[in-house]
């Protein structure tokens, strides 16, 4: 691979080195007064064939790329060493539900609520906020100036055990019992994906 990238360089210093020497001897032909013949097609040629043999030596390089994919879900670099690959899986169903609910994937096999939601509206993550309820005085400008920082989003919170509350920078609802997402169709929210 080295021997192959120092050919290269070896041919576009010898090409640059030609350009150069031809463009030198016609400078100072024309110093001295003496008009030379274009000789563009000599030199037309020879560049084409140098520019020909370089394309033609880097189509012949190897991809460089340092990561191979296997098919088990497993990467390999090339010096061996394993690279696992990170996969996400999005939730079947999404949920909504208060604090009494596990945080997690939903697929299927368990009842959880997502804590991976993102909005599309907005474009952000979905902050949730376990054993709290957001009071009832709360609106669009509140959550447009002040999510995702929490110290502020604190003075519109109360206690309420068992309750959930979920917000983004458009959006924002209090969930106690557990809820599917599409019933709540104001909201567009997304599973952003859970890491396995």
């Amino acid at each position: 691979m080295d021997a192959d990238v120092d050919d290269l360089d070896d041919l576009i210093n010898a090409l640059e080195m030609n350009v150069n020497k031809m463009s030198q001897e016609r400078g100072s032909a024309i110093k001295s007064g003496v008009i030379l013949p274009p000789q563009s097609k000599d030199i037309k040629d020879t560049i084409d064939e140098e520019i020909d043999e370089i394309l033609g030596d880097l189509s012949d390089v190897e991809d460089t790329s340092r990561v191979e994919t296997h098919s088990e879900g497993l990467k390999r670099d090339r010096d061996d060493k394993e690279v696992y690959a990170v996969t996400k899986t999005r939730c079947i169903r999404l949920f909504l539900s208060g604090s009494k609910v596990a945080f997690g994937c939903n697929e299927g096999a368990t009842l959880r609520a997502c804590n991976s939601l993102r909005c599309t509206s907005c474009d952000l993550n979905v902050t949730a906020i376990d054993g709290s309820a957001w009071t009832k005085d709360v609106d669009y400008l509140f959550f447009r100036n002040n999510f995702p920082m929490m110290s502020k989003l604190k003075q519109k919170i109360i206690h309420k055990s068992g309750s959930r509350a979920y917000a983004c920078q458009c959006s924002w609802v209090s969930v106690q019992e557990v809820t599917e997402l599409f019933e709540l169709s104001n909201l567009k929210w997304v599973c952003g994906g859970h890491r396995l």
